[in-house]
């Protein structure tokens, strides 16, 4: 059966890796938020209504931290508000809604990883706005699957790692946070399970009303500064000219408007049993894209 797919947001990290694996097996229609504007419910339920899509994909959302401390309106209007209206669309035209969430719907006050039960309590604006995201697509009568993830880079938009490796050209040391921690993830790593696993058992799904959560992400956890660190140590190896100092320095030394959740590690053991993945540790899908993208 030919399976169609609607993806949302498809220029971001996560949306160019999932367009590039998809595109090789399903019939996708992809769109950046300037081609579909996700905030423009009339124009996503005529897309949608003109596609009849098996799947929804939203990959799209506001993602800078600290500007949405003051954009609050825009924050909450892409990453809340569209998204409720995206799931009554999808109920609507019998759409499954694949929702890409974040870690930062948690507080980070405890010290052991966060499971899929486990109740959001954000800090910051961002977090909120997709915590509130999240509990729209849960009351909502179409079928879904909401996939929380973190600190995710890729070749795509501004991450860490690109931002990291860039800064290390033009300076001599690099001051990062060492007291935050969580879970870097690939977003190749995101789409080859979307694309190998989830697209499947969303399909098989599809005839019984179901929701599913899945906290998608690397094994173990490290800090920014250890996560820089890695970047750096890996990078050097294929160019001298990133090698540089690495200085760890504590949250309350470096000005944000936003609060960070100090602890925000997401166990994948439910979507490793349930698909019966073997799920590498970060350093592994590190090492992974740093030799396709340095090379």
């Amino acid at each position: 059966m030919s399976v169609k797919i609607l993806l949302l947001g498809a220029n971001g990290i996560v949306g160019t890796d999932i367009q590039k694996k998809l595109n090789k097996v399903y019939q996708v229609e992809s769109y950046t938020h300037n081609e579909l504007d996700i905030t423009n419910s009339n124009l996503i339920e005529s897309k949608i209504r003109e596609l009849t899509p098996n799947l929804v994909i939203n990959s799209a959302a506001y993602t800078n931290v600290e500007k949405a401390e003051t954009d609050q309106i825009h924050c909450y209007e892409v990453n809340t508000n569209a998204v409720k209206n995206l799931a009554e669309i999808c109920y609507l035209y019998n759409s499954t809604l694949i929702h890409l969430s974040t870690d930062y719907i948690y507080d980070g006050v405890r010290d052991y990883p966060y499971t899929e039960d486990d109740i959001g309590n954000p800090i910051n604006i961002y977090g909120d706005s997709k915590n509130k995201a999240d509990d729209y697509i849960q009351s909502c009568k179409c079928n879904s699957v909401i996939l929380r993830t973190s600190w995710v880079y890729g070749d795509s938009g501004k991450n860490f790692v690109k931002s990291v490796l860039d800064r290390a050209k033009m300076n001599d040391e690099l001051k990062i946070v060492c007291d935050q921690y969580g879970v870097p993830t690939s977003s190749n790593f995101l789409a080859e399970i979307i694309d190998k696993h989830l697209v499947k058992h969303c399909m098989k799904m599809s005839h019984n009303p179901y929701k599913n959560i899945f906290n998608i992400c690397s094994s173990g956890y490290t800090t920014w500064f250890n996560f820089a660190e890695e970047i750096i140590k890996y990078a050097s190896k294929f160019d001298p000219k990133y090698k540089i100092d690495v200085i760890p320095i504590q949250s309350d030394h470096y000005n944000t408007v936003a609060k960070r959740p100090s602890y925000t590690v997401l166990s994948n053991k439910k979507i490793s049993t349930y698909f019966d993945i073997n799920i590498q540790n970060w350093e592994y899908y590190l090492g992974f894209f740093l030799d396709s993208y340095i090379k």
